[in-house]
């Protein structure tokens, strides 16, 4: 059984398992680390950190029958 820990993205708490935490902080690292040159990287990486907690809050929305 996994370890779950609680995160904040774009401002919402969110319980997800540890493994999967450890590839979401890679990926918004990768992300961070892309964008570094941009102009209004700021911007882009907080609507990106937006959609994921969308797309986590829908999911934790489905019932699991």
């Amino acid at each position: 059984m996994n370890k779950v820990v609680s995160i904040e993205i774009a401002r919402q708490v969110f319980w997800i398992d540890e493994e999967a935490y450890d590839k979401l902080k890679i990926y918004l690292q990768t992300i961070k680390n892309q964008l570094v040159k941009e102009e209004f990287a700021e911007d882009i990486f907080q609507d990106i950190e937006l959609r994921i907690a969308e797309l986590l809050y829908n999911f934790s929305g489905t019932d699991k029958k």
